[in-house]
């Protein structure tokens, strides 16, 4: 497995600081996030309350929790040497700038095994009941790794009409061999996490049949960029529970006995119509009745209360894997 390594970037000229930030996190199977500050003071405050890898800068800093590489406009300039014997010509190419870290940090470049992807699916027969804080926040709790977020959530908009799921779920279904590197280009970065929304209409997901997912998957786990790797499930957006096998964990969220009101439900799937005492019992005769005991071993149910903040359900994300 390998770890992320995480680079604060500091230089006089931000459009240069900002311009290899974007490199370094676009950089396919890359191993290093990289953060870029306009100002020493924001720096020094980021820093108070985390920490970084390496600093790449080419003014005087002082960090003794990591290592600091200076950046030299010549070959020859050694006005930085008296504060590190690190230094790297600034305007050397980019892809060489990240060998000179790999080297500094000592990284093993080797691939992480397929086997090392976690698939994870988030499912609740209930509205409401912290699906998409958990699925969120799963991804978001592994420090220093990189993780994807899939969105399959039917009743999400997307106001901002950006590309998301709905343009994988495009290529997906072409078998577009570079749905990889689809993915790198369409996702929103938060930090380590890669988000893709939801689609704009849900339809779109009950066409996303069995071997489409299984095919995503597939070629997710092959790529090797992520340790975990989220699926969002909305309570309507499976066309077949079958793909409910194909996660190596399934959590459900679920409600306490004061929030979910206890009722006859009525629930149509395919051929087969059950009634019971709730839309969890329901979930789990249906698992059941169409041969998915072995799923119930992989089920982890998650009560997140109403009240809980970010910070708790954060640190609960953590304790559940």
């Amino acid at each position: 497995m390998i770890k992320t390594y995480r680079i604060a970037i500091f230089v006089k000229e931000i459009a240069y600081g900002d311009r290899l930030m974007n490199y370094i996190n676009k950089t396919r199977e890359s191993h290093l996030l990289a953060m870029s500050f306009s100002y020493k003071e924001k720096l020094y405050q980021y820093l108070s309350n985390n920490k970084v890898d390496i600093i790449l800068t080419d003014c005087e800093v002082e960090y003794k929790e990591g290592k600091v590489i200076y950046l030299v406009e010549e070959n020859t300039d050694k006005s930085l040497t008296k504060y590190s014997n690190e230094v790297i010509y600034k305007y050397s190419k980019a892809h060489d700038i990240i060998a000179e870290i790999t080297r500094n940090l000592m990284v093993d470049t080797y691939k992480k095994s397929s086997k090392d992807v976690e698939i994870v699916g988030v499912y609740s027969p209930f509205g409401r009941s912290g699906k998409t804080i958990l699925a969120r926040n799963l991804c978001s709790c592994l420090e220093y790794e990189r993780t994807l977020y899939l969105g399959l959530d039917e009743f999400a908009i997307n106001t901002k009409e950006i590309q998301g799921m709905d343009s994988i779920m495009y290529y997906a279904k072409k078998r577009d061999e570079t749905i990889g590197d689809k993915i790198k280009e369409i996702c929103i970065q938060e930090e380590l996490v890669d988000v893709l929304s939801s689609p704009l209409v849900y339809t779109d997901l009950l066409q996303f049949n069995y071997s489409d997912f299984q095919w995503l998957i597939s070629k997710l786990r092959d790529r090797n960029e992520y340790k975990r790797i989220v699926f969002d499930i909305g309570s309507g957006s499976l066309s077949d529970f079958h793909i409910l096998e194909l996660f190596d964990r399934l959590y459900i969220t679920t409600l306490n006995s004061s929030e979910q009101k206890r009722k006859q439900v009525k629930t149509r799937m395919n051929y087969m119509e059950v009634e019971c005492v709730d839309k969890l019992e329901n979930f789990y005769i249906i698992l059941e009745a169409i041969g998915l005991e072995e799923v119930k071993d992989r089920v982890l149910e998650v009560h997140i209360p109403q009240e809980a903040n970010q910070e708790d359900i954060k640190a609960y994300a953590k304790q559940l894997v």
